[in-house]
């Protein structure tokens, strides 16, 4: 039986009550300067297109945690002065619908754009244009259980932070392209993608300067696990579960990646977008660290999903406000 969502009264009241874990702050030094003593490695292969003349699309590839290989890739305006740059997060599973035309939307704007593939690339593409949560069998784990499958190690192999730490890279990446001003860096994040924008933005501060949030998940896990019906919120369910049953009177558990514990140590540009009726990205979630949000912040909300089916309306303005923002003097 589905979850009843809560209603916009619910949401828009919501105010998350955040303790930050006494350890959080070193617990991300501590990896933050693991990672950056491993080498970055990274490999830039050029392809050629008909508008190679105008624009240089690269194949991209860099080390990631454990020796694990990170792909993308990065199409840059050719300009006669350095271009900003926006980087594309996906969701869990699930690619961004029409990827090329955001490449196009932002080199006609003369902005850079790279994007990471946070999962495998070939599932990644069988997902792209359709919601993958919804139009396949309905089993327990559609995908691999990247989450669950890390459960049993110390919290700094959780797959969360590997991603988190990934994301980080991709900033030090783009300083070595000398068309990119890494000082004018935006994110467009949707899902899973949020979650990374946001730890990318508090951490990375010098370089990002605007955010795109399109539906976020594992934002404010304890919300996100009670009403998201996601393969995600499943797997992190699945895990507390056994948890509980290895410590047995333990109630509370720390999530090192949730970006609540951010919300208002960042000062950013930000837009928002939530679906209340969305059942994969619960809106009551996304509204807790809206409302916790100190920087400059304006929400997108969707009463109906069929309003905007294949999110055209909410991809527009995401683009256009980030184009906005880094382009700004």
């Amino acid at each position: 039986m589905a979850k009843k969502l809560p209603t916009f009264d619910d949401c828009y009241s919501a105010l998350p009550k955040i303790t930050t874990p006494k350890q959080f702050d070193s617990f991300w030094e501590e990896q933050i300067l693991k990672i950056k003593k491993k080498p970055l490695e990274p490999v830039t292969k050029i392809k050629f297109k008909k508008s190679f003349a105008k624009e240089s699309f690269f194949e991209i590839q860099y080390n990631g945690h454990l020796d694990h290989l990170i792909h993308g890739f990065m199409n840059v305006p050719r300009k006669f002065h350095k271009v900003p740059i926006v980087i594309t997060l996906h969701d869990y599973w699930e690619e961004f619908h029409q990827l090329n035309q955001i490449t196009n939307f932002l080199y006609s704007k003369g902005i850079a754009h790279m994007h990471i593939f946070l999962q495998e690339k070939r599932i990644l593409s069988q997902n792209s244009g359709s919601s993958a949560e919804s139009d396949k069998e309905k089993k327990e784990f559609l995908y691999p259980t990247l989450f669950l499958d890390t459960y049993k190690q110390p919290f700094s192999y959780d797959y969360g932070v590997f991603l988190i730490l990934d994301i980080l890279r991709a900033i030090d990446f783009i300083r070595l392209n000398k068309s990119i001003r890494h000082d004018k860096v935006g994110i467009l994040g949707r899902g899973l993608g949020c979650n990374l924008a946001i730890f990318a933005a508090f951490y990375k501060s010098e370089s990002i300067k605007v955010l795109a949030l399109e539906r976020p998940s594992l934002v404010w896990i304890e919300a996100f696990l009670k009403y998201s019906q996601s393969q995600l919120s499943k797997e992190y369910q699945k895990i507390l579960q056994l948890k509980k049953q290895k410590q047995k009177g333990v109630e509370l558990y720390e999530f090192y990646n949730d970006p609540i514990y951010l919300a208002q140590e960042i000062h950013l540009p930000m837009l928002m977008s939530v679906g209340l009726q969305d059942p994969i990205h619960p809106a009551i979630a996304a509204f807790g660290f809206f409302n916790l949000y100190r920087g400059e912040k304006s929400m997108q909300i969707f009463t109906d999903e069929a309003l905007d089916p294949n999110h055209e309306k909410e991809r527009k303005a995401s683009l256009e406000f980030l184009a906005q923002e880094l382009l700004k003097s």
